[in-house]
């Protein structure tokens, strides 16, 4: 936190600003783990209903 105040003070911007570009960068360059996008397929393949 400290980092990001001294980042706002020595560019100009405001802390709000700095928080977003950090936040904008995470959303960016988050990518899934393998395990992860197996969990996504498997519940998009699923189906929306039970047949009993």
């Amino acid at each position: 936190e400290a980092d990001k105040i001294a980042l706002a003070e020595s560019t100009g911007l405001d802390q709000k600003q700095i928080n977003n570009w950090f936040i904008n960068q995470r959303k960016r360059h988050w990518k899934p783990s393998e395990s992860m996008q197996f969990a996504v397929m498997d519940s998009l393949s699923a189906p929306f209903y039970d047949e009993d």
